[in-house]
């Protein structure tokens, strides 16, 4: 099936203003190829689908958005987005001590857009739309503070600003805008609409992603193993689940809490090769030395214990913590 579109050429992953003007040409465009044989390198594909994303009215709030955001963070769409096995936003914590200032830690984020390179292109570019919404609006977490908690992680993943239910309304809008005579998305996206009308419900989504399935028992069992009672994520049903995470293979509160379980514990074992090398530099140091060595080290020791004794075997960290 081709769609005849209109590309405005903006040149999106260029530095240059949204002002600047090219020319309008039309484009016979066979969406249902795969987006990796639209041009002869991946920096082209990508611009390719942001072209054909900013046809969508919504499509292009989101693009001018994560270009602003990116260009903040000194980079361009195209340092943003590249191709890989799945489709996600890959996000890195990056920590910066301080060696007059043990105590002083800086916090850095580096993000990268996946787009699975085998999809075709109308599913590449409702991938993009999804996870560019996730890269504008989602706050980034920190699993070395001690309010980094396992039920503020998977609200946060699904309802949270930015979290599921917000990319794939995203996805949904650019749908009804630029794919709408592609019956079978549209059926999708409909299902989480008002009586089967365009008008997207964000109550409806977000049940529906709570919707465990045949996980549900078990999740409750998890979250008791964390001191969370189930009634404090009281939307968590046992209806058939309607969306399932590509990374995980498994519905989304599920996902988030496997994502959690792994992010804490290579978090903690971070935390203990530093507070190793801190041993060490605390039995060197004079007990005088203003925001000493021994302090930081306690201190630090402390919030190890309280954030990390569910998630890491602390019994054979090499630190002492008796």
């Amino acid at each position: 099936m081709k769609i005849l579109w209109m590309s405005a050429l903006i040149f999106l992953l260029s530095s240059k203003s949204f002002a600047e003007k090219y020319k309008t040409l039309f484009v016979e465009r066979d969406y249902y190829q795969p987006w990796r044989t639209l041009a002869d390198t991946d920096e082209k594909r990508i611009k390719t689908l942001l072209e054909i994303l900013i046809e969508s009215k919504h499509g292009r709030k989101i693009v001018i958005a994560a270009k602003k955001k990116a260009f903040k963070e000194g980079k361009t769409l195209s340092d943003l987005i590249i191709p890989g096995p799945v489709s996600l936003l890959d996000t890195t914590l990056l920590r910066k001590f301080s060696r007059n200032r043990p105590d002083k830690v800086i916090y850095e984020t580096k993000a990268v857009v996946y787009v699975n390179s085998k999809l075709k292109t109308i599913d590449a570019v409702l991938d993009l739309a999804h996870e560019l919404t996730h890269y504008i609006k989602r706050t980034p977490f920190n699993p070395y503070q001690v309010n980094f908690s396992l039920e503020k992680f998977i609200k946060s993943t699904v309802e949270g600003k930015g979290g599921e239910v917000d990319a794939y309304l995203s996805e949904c809008k650019v749908v009804f805008e630029l794919f709408k005579s592609d019956s079978k998305r549209v059926a999708n996206c409909k299902k989480v609409s008002l009586d089967g009308s365009r008008k997207l419900s964000r109550k409806l989504t977000k049940e529906k992603f709570y919707r465990l399935g045949n996980n549900y028992d078990s999740f409750k069992r998890n979250l008791s193993n964390y001191s969370i009672p189930s009634s404090n994520i009281p939307d968590i049903s046992n209806k058939d689940a309607v969306f399932i995470s590509s990374a995980y293979g498994q519905p989304y509160p599920v996902a988030a809490l496997e994502e959690y379980k792994t992010i804490m514990n290579k978090a903690c074992e971070n935390d203990d090769k530093r507070l190793a090398l801190l041993t060490k530099k605390a039995d060197r140091a004079p007990a005088s030395a203003g925001m000493s060595v021994q302090v930081v080290h306690k201190e630090m020791m402390s919030s190890f214990v309280d954030r990390c004794n569910i998630f890491y075997d602390i019994k054979h960290s090499t630190n002492n913590f008796n």
